[in-house]
């Protein structure tokens, strides 16, 4: 360095003789080499060191602080899903990187003053949503530096039922190493705490919009509150944004079976019910291999974000029923993918018994510090006596459950199938003049006759992405004609090409940052639903065929269950209704078919998981 510089500055430090572009180089390697877990305090001590310092580094802060964000945070989600135009403002990263440190940091301190603060609805919401954004940093600040877990425990413990529907939702913090690795009382423990909600779902909300509507209008009820679920507005990565709180009773089901699910493979295995040729030991040994429930962030099915896509969709626009239903299912964002319930499905049915299900019977949850110890010591030898107020495992039996089903597809423009009227709930609005056979089975195109309307309505079977056409060849046909015209959201293609060949560069880029929060045209505007138990369960678990619909503005998946031979006879109809969460694990509520509608009706819970 020149000898001129050091005359210059010689009444300076030596570290403030850097030139500030080097200065800031330094400061970025503090910021994202000594450790990613926490707030970067190393640089605090650098803004410390003298005011030239501060003042050398204070205007970089800001672009330093994105830099910074990226390395420690998952980023991918947020430019998808709000666009890299939005997000990928200095602003906006520094504040979301402030905003989260700072519920890192009162999560880690999981004092008493946090779980009675005004900020902890807010920093729940900020801790679910890094779990929908991670990909491969955000669990390790939620699990590793904050020690979310054992915050979620002390919040239960201080606010017994009220901290359990607070925490429902965080069952993808539980994967199934970790449930494998934890003691049979640890499990034990855990589905103590949580298995009232699946014996009393019918108290807790289970779905964003009433399953008894399979397109709710404005006019049928003026009361809105009466079953819109809780929201909250919030900042969010530069957005104000108001979103739908998920339905309590889908977190706590996937988190009972995923434990439940390890507890009866164990058993299973070790008491050979799996040996021999016959049906039922053939069956079970399906049931074992079959995939886990617990979320895998390790899996092979894509960016872990990328699977709660629909979950994020849900919770951003199912805050007003109206505003969603109001819309075309394109319009909103993607509630659902296409093609996603094709497959083999297996996993665990959840059966209360009856009197649980009596009002006053039971009051489960209110009592239950004492079934919670056990939960944080993974090595105690003893089970702490259960509650008298706690239903135990032993009031909700669990019983494999098998489903191969299909997805028939109505390609717009054609019109779909109506909805069947509100007492057709219990056949998932399936018009009770239409007759969805099992010998359908095969067949790659399903003409539906309906009698009411005097109209023919044709539906095309999904033959899976894999496959070298989603689509037989007339499929196909009508698929290529929506490409070259006008979609089922009916927007003309080539008009939108022409018009964006006139933007400016700003303008496109916008468009491309709109076009990541929806979803792109598929041409499917009504998903038929139709499958059988499997063959090789038949004999074991009895014959039943399965008939259903998805309602696209949510994602519902309504599938009725049905007889087909004396041993299913003995267990009659149901309907399986729920949600696909990251994006292979079918979750929700089943009835009994026979129910009337106004009736509450016998009902329990149910988790299945496609095999891929």
């Amino acid at each position: 360095m020149p000898t001129n510089f050091y005359c210059a500055h010689s009444s300076y430090a030596p570290l403030e003789r850097i030139p500030p572009e080097l200065l800031h180089t330094i400061a970025f390697h503090l910021l994202t080499t000594l450790t990613t877990l926490g707030p970067p305090a190393s640089i605090l001590a650098l803004l410390l060191t003298s005011r030239k310092i501060y003042a050398m580094l204070a205007p970089a802060l800001p672009l330093l602080t994105a830099h910074v964000f990226h390395v420690r945070f998952d980023v991918d989600a947020l430019y998808r899903r709000f666009g890299t135009h939005q997000v990928k403002i200095p602003v906006v990263m520094a504040e979301a990187m402030r905003g989260r440190y700072e519920t890192l940091a009162r999560i880690r301190r999981a004092n008493k003053e946090l779980e009675q603060s005004a900020k902890l609805t807010t920093d729940l919401w900020t801790a679910y949503m890094m779990l929908l954004e991670h990909d491969y940093m955000n669990r390790a600040q939620l699990l590793q530096y904050a020690a979310l877990p054992r915050f979620l425990w002390n919040l239960i413990h201080a606010r017994g039922r009220r901290g359990l529907c607070m925490v429902c939702e965080f069952s993808p913090l539980t994967e199934a190493e970790q449930i494998e690795e934890m003691t049979h009382e640890a499990r034990e423990s855990i589905i103590r705490v949580f298995v009232p909600f699946l014996a009393h779902g019918f108290q807790y909300p289970s779905y964003y919009f009433p399953a008894t509507e399979f397109i709710p209008q404005a006019s049928q009820d003026t009361d809105r509150s009466s079953f819109l679920p809780p929201i909250r507005t919030v900042t969010y990565a530069g957005r104000t944004l108001t979103f739908a709180t998920p339905p309590l009773v889908p977190g706590a089901t996937l988190l009972v079976a995923a434990f439940i699910q390890t507890q009866m493979k164990e058993k299973m295995r070790l008491e050979g019910q799996d040996d021999g040729d016959s049906p039922r030991a053939h069956s079970l040994r399906l049931w074992l291999d079959a995939p886990s429930l617990a979320f895998d962030s390790d899996g092979d099915d894509g960016p872990p974000s990328e699977q709660q896509e629909e979950d994020w969709k849900r919770a951003v626009a199912c805050g007003d029923p109206w505003a969603v239903f109001a819309s075309t299912p394109l319009a909103v964002g993607r509630m659902y993918t296409p093609g996603t319930m094709s497959g083999e499905w297996t996993g665990l049915l959840a059966v209360p018994q009856l009197q649980t299900q009596i009002p006053g019977n039971n009051n489960g949850g209110d009592n239950i510090a004492s079934t919670l110890s056990i939960a944080h010591d993974a090595s105690a030898e003893t089970t702490p006596q259960t509650p008298a107020r706690i239903i135990s495992e032993s009031h909700t039996k669990h019983r494999p459950l098998f489903a191969t089903l299909r997805e028939y597809h109505c390609l717009g423009p054609a019109t779909p199938l109506r909805a069947g009227a509100s007492e057709e709930v219990f056949r998932a609005f399936v018009p009770r003049e239409t007759n969805l056979e099992i010998e359908d089975r095969r067949r790659d195109v399903l003409e539906i006759y309906d009698p009411v309307k005097d109209t023919t309505h044709v539906y095309y079977r999904f033959m899976g992405e894999d496959s070298e056409m989603p689509y037989c060849e007339e499929g196909m046909e009508r698929i290529r004609s929506l490409d070259n015209g006008v979609g089922s959201d009916g927007v003309d293609s080539e008009g939108d090409e022409d018009k964006m060949e006139g933007q400016g560069e700003e303008e496109e880029q916008e468009e491309e940052d709109m076009e990541q929060m929806r979803h792109i045209p598929s041409g499917v505007n009504d998903i038929l639903i139709i499958g059988e138990t499997g063959d090789v369960h038949d004999a074991t678990w009895g014959r039943f065929g399965f008939f259903g619909r998805v309602r696209l503005q949510d994602g519902l998946v309504m599938v009725v269950r049905y007889p087909l031979d004396a041993l299913a006879a003995n267990v009659g109809g149901w309907i399986f209704r729920g949600y696909v969460h990251a994006g292979n694990v079918w979750v929700g509520r089943w009835q009994r078919t026979e129910t009337a509608v106004a009736d509450m009706g016998f009902e329990g819970g149910f988790t299945l998981a496609r095999d891929w």
